[in-house]
């Protein structure tokens, strides 16, 4: 089974003890909050058996767009 962790929002504001906001800040260079658009076009690549978990490095609630 594949699956597909999605972070929809760097950096993450929880700042708990366990993550390591501080590395992926220093490595990540996209955009910091995944839009609704952007969302949909990635996943137009993605095929339909891989498991899409929205559990990556953040609070999946603080990005505005993620109850579409």
């Amino acid at each position: 089974m594949q699956i597909l962790e999605i972070t929809v929002a760097v950096p993450c504001k929880k700042k708990c003890e366990y993550c390591p906001q501080d590395v992926l800040k220093k490595a990540y260079k996209g955009v910091p909050i995944l839009t609704f658009d952007l969302f949909e076009k990635a996943m137009k690549n993605v095929l339909l058996d891989v498991v899409i978990h929205f559990s990556g490095m953040c609070e999946p609630y603080q990005n505005p767009d993620i109850i579409k």
